[in-house]
């Protein structure tokens, strides 16, 4: 039996992107509740993409988290792009005896910060951790002069934290959290909203140095005042860097 465990939609800032092929890393998850090694290809008929991290083995009784990388060869004109995704099960590594199918439609929304309906944003340019709990300010920004930081002196835990001033969520709608993130070494990210998590982000081993943009969509704590928890593991004494946090409503 194939089971994708995944959300249907994404996030791009349009205005972000300096290129015309903006990449979407999309994390999915594929169960193999079969006794012996799978083979899977994740194949689209859309236009206007290509894919990559496509194809891997997941053992025997396992969940193998797929990091698919979409790159999109322009910036589509609308604000909603449907992309759909056929993965494919094979018993083989030669991918000849398929055992299992399925596909879904990925919704990939392109929005322009610039004129979204902002509930709160957060951009550090005024040089002030603008009330959030952190380390201090930096000018390893991402557009803006600076950016917040926390670092650890301790190898391999969860010891880099960062939290947001209180509040008050809507209660309804199409809630996203979009934040820049700098780390080198990163594991994993888990963002809470007060004690109701919201998202683990697990394997995705972030180089140093670069910028990475995430977009999570907002399901629990709706209507509710609180304040959003970042917990961050890196596999080394390093820092991270936290900018251009956008909280907004599609």
């Amino acid at each position: 039996m194939l089971i994708l465990n995944t959300e249907n939609e994404a996030v791009i800032p349009r205005n972000w992107y300096i290129s015309t092929s903006p990449t979407l890393y999309y994390q999915l998850t594929i169960i193999n509740n079969r006794s012996y090694t799978i083979y899977y290809k994740i194949t689209s008929q859309t236009t206007g993409i290509t894919l990559n991290n496509n194809t891997g083995s997941i053992g025997s009784a396992s969940a193998g988290i797929v990091m698919l990388k979409i790159t999109f060869l322009s910036i589509p004109s609308s604000q909603d792009y449907t992309v759909n995704l056929n993965v494919e099960l094979y018993s083989d590594s030669a991918y000849e005896n398929l055992i299992d199918s399925g596909s879904f439609d990925l919704t990939v929304h392109f929005i322009d910060l610039n004129t979204a309906n902002k509930i709160a944003y957060w951009n550090f340019s005024d040089g002030s951790k603008q009330g959030w709990v952190a380390d201090g300010v930096s000018n390893t920004a991402f557009a803006d002069p600076y950016s917040i930081y926390k670092c650890t002196t301790t190898y391999g835990g969860c010891y880099i934290s960062f939290s947001s001033p209180s509040i008050t969520l809507p209660s309804s709608g199409n809630i996203w959290l979009i934040f820049a993130y700098n780390g080198g070494g990163t594991s994993s990210i888990s963002i809470s909203f007060g004690s109701t998590n919201i998202k683990n982000i697990k394997n995705i081993w972030l180089s140093g140095g670069q910028w990475y943009i995430f977009a999570i969509k907002v399901n629990q704590g709706l209507g509710t005042t609180n304040n959003f928890n970042f917990n961050i593991c890196i596999s080394a004494p390093a820092c991270g860097f936290l900018d251009n946090v956008y909280i907004v409503s599609l």
